[in-house]
């Protein structure tokens, strides 16, 4: 029944993630990518209603209302998360947790353009600082404990996202669980991170033992227009940190960049990534540069006809790139129809950024002024 069924992924039976909302409130959802369900008091894998019915539904072979991503790439000719699971773990039914994704609490000291106070202390700092309420508190957050109560003896594969995880206690206590259950070599563990921050000792250590540990850069450009899209972080510290992690000697660590593409950075795809290849060429770890287009105001959908156009030229159809490539990815989201309301949100956001923070977004991202006058006529 598994085989047949398109709608099935082992996550919806045996992934779990995990988000606070307060100090006494979370959202669980399957993975990460699908949509999380109401609030909730408790954590409760295998009678969770929301969870449930995701099951039910894809029992009946439903597609489940969260899971849209997924079936988009599908659809697309894409490879999505579902088909990644589909490889890694048991084909089956059967309720048992091997994996768990999760969000730390909102803590992080960078405001990146595409993100919101909704995932970073500093951005909510800021927000407050201009009268403006914030969706979630890391003062409330760091109060709940209700997830300390995940049954984590049976996790394969453990991913952390924020927030910032290294500036979150998080990681190393459910590390240190899994260690306990005797589980650590089996597990593999994956950490996205700003990198502004270099984990510990205790930290390193710990992941020298994992099975696997896959740390995911996001870096969506280098240099003036790094410093611009992940104000306040400095490039330079970022690009230091990631050479020193490269030199620490962890077993079957694959060190990737994660880049987030929209309107402010399709331009700076390519130059990063050729950094990347340059800056690794004498590593001995894996590595990989992951591609995936910004949601939101920044989006390459809410781009203007005009300002599209001048990406679809500059960045031509080829029937011999794969799917993956960038180059495709940005091209599925510039031909996406949009409401023209939305083409004036980009420049909204980044006029509100530059007058709040004292910068100037043509100065720092030049390359995105000069598509934007070319679009102008």
């Amino acid at each position: 029944m598994v085989e047949s069924n398109p709608y099935y992924c082992p996550l919806i039976f045996q992934g779990l993630y995990v988000e606070k909302i307060n100090n006494n409130q979370i959202r669980t959802a399957a993975c990460c990518l699908n949509r999380p369900g109401p609030a909730v008091d408790h954590i409760n894998f295998e009678n969770d209603l929301y969870l449930q019915n995701q099951r039910q539904l894809v029992l009946q072979q439903q597609p489940p209302e969260g899971c849209t991503t997924c079936y988009r790439v599908d659809s697309q000719g894409g490879f999505s998360s579902r088909q990644l699971a589909l490889t890694k773990f048991p084909n089956s039914t059967t309720l048992q947790l091997h994996k768990l994704d999760y969000n730390v609490d909102p803590v992080c000291n960078a405001r990146c353009i595409q993100c919101s106070s909704y995932y970073s202390s500093a951005w909510a700092a800021e927000d407050k600082a201009y009268g403006k309420t914030t969706a979630r508190s890391s003062n409330l957050t760091l109060r709940n404990k209700i997830s300390h109560d995940i049954d984590v003896s049976q996790v394969k594969d453990l991913y952390f996202n924020g927030g910032e995880p290294l500036l979150s206690q998080e990681p190393l206590d459910i590390l240190q669980k899994i260690d306990q259950a005797g589980n650590l070599n089996k597990l593999q563990l994956s950490l996205n991170t700003n990198g502004s921050i270099r984990p510990n000792d205790e930290i390193i250590d710990l992941w020298k033992r994992c099975g696997r540990v896959i740390i995911n850069f996001s870096t969506d450009a280098t240099e003036a227009a790094f410093e611009y899209i992940r104000n306040p972080l400095s490039w330079e510290t970022v690009r230091s940190n990631i050479q020193w992690l490269a030199e620490q000697n962890i077993p079957k660590m694959i060190i990737n960049v994660a880049y987030t593409m929209g309107i402010h950075n399709i331009d700076l795809v390519q130059p990063t990534q050729d950094w990347f290849r340059e800056q690794s060429t004498n590593w001995k770890n894996r590595t990989h540069f992951y591609v995936n287009p910004c949601s939101g105001t920044l989006s390459l959908e809410y781009a203007s006809p005009e300002l599209k156009q001048v990406w679809l030229e500059r960045y031509p159809y080829s029937a011999d790139l794969p799917e993956s490539d960038w180059r495709q990815i940005a091209r599925r989201e510039l031909e996406k129809v949009n409401k023209p309301h939305t083409s004036q949100l980009w420049r909204d956001h980044l006029e509100m950024i530059d007058q709040r923070r004292g910068l100037d977004w043509k100065i720092s991202l030049p390359e995105l002024y000069r598509a934007y006058k070319k679009s102008l006529g």
